[in-house]
């Protein structure tokens, strides 16, 4: 399983970085939008929406990133794109962490699709942008999702002990949950000190430590709250679409939650 993965992690890598660095920003918007349609679908059926609710939230939450994709934000149109990314930082810091303890059936109801607008929308605006920007930020943003699983995963598989949310996804412990906050730590002040300095220099180190941390707690809680549905969907996976990793939601569930703060941190850095 653990081969299976890295294969298909490396593939899904090259793609990625291909797109990133290659594409015209319209093009790859439409990508993003290809992949965040094929992220409604499956969570459509986690949260049992019918075939045609399903249609539509996808097409709701497909249309701003090509729509921004082709006609670039300016002025006021970068305060809506920030207050469009401060929503979804108010959803993951006060609603879904609580949801993890209260643990709601957000099954068949409208609540399902207001969410899915609010995971869906700002990580694939963020997406556009950062790239848009530059490349290399987009690379960056991505790359420290993953250096929190890769941390957490071998610093639990080693020293794990202490379950982490054992009624959630028991697979996971505080052990993992301090190596992944480490390994992001680790790399935001790397990429501060010697890949964008201009960064650390106009915000300060300590902003940049504090923004790793708050990074490094979203990209924990983006995937708890994917399992959380899952388990009340009563699957293991979100999908099959990706061997050795599930669905698409199940590869993006922690940019869901980070990609955000990272728009959010641009857009305000474009516009005061």
């Amino acid at each position: 399983m653990l081969k299976q993965r890295v294969v298909t992690a490396l593939i899904l890598g090259v793609l990625v970085l291909l797109g990133i660095f290659f594409l015209p920003v319209q093009i790859w918007s439409i990508v993003v939008a290809a992949v965040v349609a094929l992220g409604v679908r499956e969570w459509g059926a986690l949260l049992s929406l019918s075939r045609n609710g399903t249609i539509v939230l996808a097409a709701l939450a497909v249309l701003p990133v090509v729509l921004v994709g082709f006609h670039p934000p300016h002025g006021d149109g970068l305060m809506i794109l920030l207050c469009i990314y401060l929503c979804s930082v108010f959803f993951w810091a006060f609603t879904a962490s609580s949801w993890l303890y209260i643990k709601p059936d957000l099954r068949g109801g409208s609540m399902a699709y207001l969410v899915g607008i609010t995971l869906f929308v700002p990580t694939s605006l963020a997406m556009v942008e950062l790239k848009r920007a530059h490349p290399g930020l987009l690379v960056l943003a991505i790359l420290a999702v993953c250096v929190a699983d890769i941390a957490a995963f071998f610093v639990g598989r080693k020293f794990g002990k202490r379950k982490l949310a054992p009624n959630i996804s028991p697979g996971k412990s505080w052990e993992g949950f301090y190596g992944g906050v480490a390994g992001v730590l680790i790399f935001f002040v790397a990429c501060a000190i010697w890949a964008v300095p201009q960064v650390s220099a106009r915000i300060g180190l300590i902003s940049v430590i504090l923004f790793a941390v708050v990074y490094a707690l979203a990209s924990v809680e983006g995937d708890l709250f994917e399992s959380f549905i899952k388990r009340k969907a009563g699957v293991k996976d979100s999908g099959t679409l990706l061997p050795g990793h599930g669905g698409v939601l199940d590869r993006i569930d922690s940019m869901l939650s980070t990609l955000p703060l990272a728009g959010a941190l641009l857009a305000a850095w474009q516009y005061f």
